[in-house]
């Protein structure tokens, strides 16, 4: 149990680079129908992201070398986020999110690595690569509306693109997983 924990970090290790709401109220404007303008949006998000910290260790056992992929990042790296809105009514809509973020760089260390099953020579440069693109589909309902508040309750479904890896001279590997995360959307 403690190696699945372990490994489990590996999506989760990044601090301070997103936070990640699961609660939102949204306020849409009291109208009961919206008009032509309001059925279909189009946001774009730009804004600069870099790791404190994001460690991996594959395999996350005594054969990997626990390793610190901030270090391989050349500073801040653009992080865009793009969303679609539609609302079918009033009181029914759907919100898509697309969240791409890749960091790459090279990294030269005194010690062996050790990385899904490879061995990286010390004193060598070695590239790295880490990617965590996200991708969401939220349905929202509103069950609330007046003229200072506006409440909604959904889902969101999340799916996760997740890749780390590295290369040194002829030698590559990557440890890729792709994944599914419902969540609950207030």
């Amino acid at each position: 149990k403690k190696d699945a924990l372990e490994r489990a970090s590996f999506f989760f290790a990044m601090k301070k680079i997103f936070l990640i709401f699961v609660f939102s109220i949204r306020i849409w404007g009291a109208e009961s129908v919206p008009d032509r303008s309001q059925l279909f949006r189009l946001d774009f998000e730009g804004a600069l992201a870099w790791q404190d910290y994001n460690r991996n260790q594959i395999p996350n056992s005594t054969s990997g070398t626990r390793l610190d992929f901030a270090r391989f990042s050349s500073g801040a790296q653009w992080a865009p986020r793009f969303y679609f809105s539609y609302r079918f009514n009033s009181n029914h809509s759907l919100r898509a999110l697309v969240f791409p973020f890749q960091t790459e760089g090279t990294q030269t260390f005194s010690e062996n690595i050790l990385f899904d099953g490879e061995t990286f020579e010390a004193g060598q440069p070695i590239q790295g690569k880490y990617r965590f693109h996200s991708y969401r589909l939220t349905y929202r309902y509103r069950f609330f509306d007046n003229e200072f508040w506006t409440l909604t309750v959904g889902f969101t479904a999340k799916l996760r693109n997740a890749l780390v890896a590295l290369k040194q001279n002829s030698i590559s590997r990557e440890y890729s997983n792709l994944g599914f995360v419902p969540l609950l959307h207030f």
